[in-house]
């Protein structure tokens, strides 16, 4: 009978993967905010709806962090892809606090959360079997 190897994913190996996601992930974030200021002065008026806007493009770097992150370990992609999404919403939630941005209630939040850990967790799927 033939032994089935275990990938073997170490710490190390995981916390690279999810930290090399969030570079990534942060700097979408950045160009986008960047490109919605520039739309902005330009006319377009997308303020009625910000909250929107931003959750969308949180959702978008998450899936892009995962999709990094599981690129990265090539092996269990659903799980740097979770890692990721969770850290990146802990992160933005100081970053919200310390910045004195009005926070959504705990149990928005947590719908949040376990929506952007599916999506990061989407990501790292596809990162890896790409």
């Amino acid at each position: 009978m033939a032994k089935s190897e275990q990938s073997q994913v170490g710490w190390n190996q995981l916390s690279l993967s999810v930290f090399s996601g969030m570079k990534y992930s942060l700097a979408l974030v950045l160009i986008a905010i960047a490109l919605l200021a520039i739309l902005y002065m330009v006319g377009w008026d997308w303020m009625n709806n910000d909250r929107t806007v931003y959750e969308y493009i949180n959702y978008a770097a998450v899936v892009l962090g995962g999709f990094i992150a599981g690129t990265k370990l090539k092996a269990k992609g659903w799980l740097s892809g979770l890692i990721l999404a969770v850290v990146y919403w802990v992160f933005m939630l100081l970053l919200t606090k310390i910045l004195g941005v009005q926070p959504l209630t705990f149990q928005n939040t947590l719908i949040r959360i376990g929506i952007a850990a599916l999506l990061g967790a989407l990501g790292g799927i596809i990162g890896v079997n790409i």
